[in-house]
């Protein structure tokens, strides 16, 4: 045997010895709309669930991790936003669950919506999950060190959050306002889920407070791709 074939024969025999290493799989969870509402007055189309109180409606939709990727990187500076959260996983990419949120108001006078109030509850084990907001990014990124780079970071990132994210705000007599909420949560499980969202102020006006929420309910599995 050649030089050359006796060469090519020992590096066949290595690359089969040597052990091939798997793709890490990326979490996918799998969340759906309960046909059984824990609140009897939420709606239901399609993946849409939907409420209406005191003259606010909510609807609310579960968005997949492949379309909330494409979803941020479709607006300016989405790529970046979409570094800046998969660095706040670490290793663990998926982990984020989204939901589409969006609020009309019909009550005849403007309503405040503050969405850092809302809170993700895992029936499983009774625990609540912080939804993680705009303000939750820009506390994060901002830029302590004042460099002109840090600076023009910043504000690519926290425009794209602002056109992807629900925020607070007031929202005028027959408008609307949505964004998409995120939650942090880990579960491995299968389990049902509900999604709470408070600190709507139908009183902003007002000396005296009134308040309402909205309650509604999914089931949770993770699958592995």
């Amino acid at each position: 045997m050649s030089r050359v074939g006796l060469l090519s024969a020992l590096f066949l025999l290595w690359s089969c010895a040597v052990p091939r290493t798997a793709p890490i799989p990326r979490p996918n969870p799998e969340v759906r709309p309960l046909d059984l509402q824990g609140d009897p007055r939420v709606g239901r189309q399609g993946d849409v669930l939907w409420a209406e109180r005191d003259g606010v409606r909510v609807e609310v939709r579960y968005i997949p991790p492949a379309h909330l990727d494409s979803l941020v990187q479709g607006v300016p500076g989405g790529m970046e936003l979409l570094q800046a959260l998969r660095r706040t996983e670490g290793e663990e990419q998926g982990w984020w669950l989204a939901f589409r949120v969006v609020f009309v108001n019909n009550a005849g006078r403007r309503i405040y919506i503050v969405p850092g109030a809302s809170f993700l509850i895992d029936m499983r084990y009774i625990t609540q999950h912080r939804a993680f907001t705009y303000e939750d990014i820009g506390a994060l990124y901002y830029p302590r060190s004042g460099s002109a780079f840090g600076v023009e970071r910043y504000r690519r990132v926290m425009k794209a959050a602002s056109g992807v994210l629900l925020k607070k705000g007031f929202v005028e007599p027959g408008k609307g306002r949505g964004g998409i909420l995120l939650f942090r949560f880990r579960g491995r499980k299968e389990r049902d889920i509900a999604l709470v969202l408070t600190g709507v102020d139908l009183s902003p006006d007002e000396e005296e407070l009134h308040t309402t929420d909205f309650r509604f309910d999914f089931s949770y599995a993770l699958r592995l791709r």
